[in-house]
């Protein structure tokens, strides 16, 4: 997973070995979260070019940032747009993620 951060290479033989192992290539976790990812969603837009970059190198898929169902969606859309305008195209992912942590509760509390 590159949270938050890709690592800078040439990757340490702990990251080329997991990264040669993987099936997928998980991202982000919980970006919008400050005790979690805490990355803005321009930050987020501009390291995603490097992500696609490793991913295609290792031929794996990608799996968008894993944000928050209560937060996250927010801010997911708001890093969608940044891709836009930035590339003038969306970041490339194969899969999204979302962590949606469950809370007995009516679910209109839970769901923007």
């Amino acid at each position: 997973m590159l949270h938050p951060y890709i690592p800078s290479e040439p990757f340490d033989e702990e990251t080329e070995d997991n990264l040669q192992k993987a099936k997928y290539l998980l991202t982000l976790n919980e970006p919008e979260k400050k005790m979690s990812g805490n990355i803005t969603v321009i930050d987020a837009a501009i390291m995603w070019p490097e992500v696609v970059e490793i991913a295609n190198y290792y031929n794996l898929p990608i799996v968008g940032p894993c944000s928050t169902s209560r937060n996250g969606h927010k801010w997911y859309m708001d890093w969608l747009s940044n891709c836009t305008e930035m590339y003038d195209e969306p970041c490339e992912f194969d899969y999204t993620c979302l962590h949606f942590y469950y809370y007995p509760g009516p679910c209109e509390d839970i769901i923007p």
